[in-house]
């Protein structure tokens, strides 16, 4: 189950990222 949670997390940091890099 932690992985699962750490994969997560990881998905949504790639994702905060993206957003962040497109205005």
């Amino acid at each position: 189950m932690q992985l699962l949670s750490s994969y997560c997390l990881l998905v949504y940091a790639c994702m905060l990222c993206f957003a962040w890099s497109i205005p």
